[in-house]
């Protein structure tokens, strides 16, 4: 699967593969299946709770932290349909919101041009327990 084409759901299980957290997707939905640690930073991803989506493509709250930590920068230029989002290094990806081209921007520059196909039940995940 190209990382340009990810959006939605699939985009958010590479992400979230990328994080290491345990997630699967029912319902259409990414949702966290991780254990509550009461402990988490503000603003920290180990903050979310099992059973709530895990959508750092649509929800800023999430995206907006990875993008933060990870210096994705974002741009729309005159004319254009389409979000471009790029690390310093040069890693480029487009999408047609800011959140989604920072996310397929952030799963192409660890994970490369082209990803394996979501496992839904999330059994490929490397759990991290927190």
């Amino acid at each position: 699967m190209l990382t340009e084409k990810l959006i939605g759901p699939d985009l958010d299980w590479h992400v979230a593969q990328i994080e290491k957290m345990p997630v699967k997707i029912i319902d259409g939905k990414c949702i966290y299946v991780g254990r509550v640690n009461t402990w988490a930073n503000a603003g920290s991803l180990k903050g979310i709770l099992t059973g709530q989506k895990f959508n750092p493509s649509t929800r800023h709250g999430i995206g907006g932290l990875i993008m933060d930590r990870e210096f994705i920068g974002t741009a729309k230029w005159i004319g254009q349909d389409e979000w471009t989002a790029c690390y310093e290094n040069g890693t480029r990806a487009w999408g047609p919101t800011r959140l989604v081209a920072a996310m397929r921007c952030f799963v192409m520059h660890h994970r490369g041009w082209q990803v394996s196909e979501v496992d839904p039940a999330g059994t490929k995940v490397e759990m991290q327990i927190y």
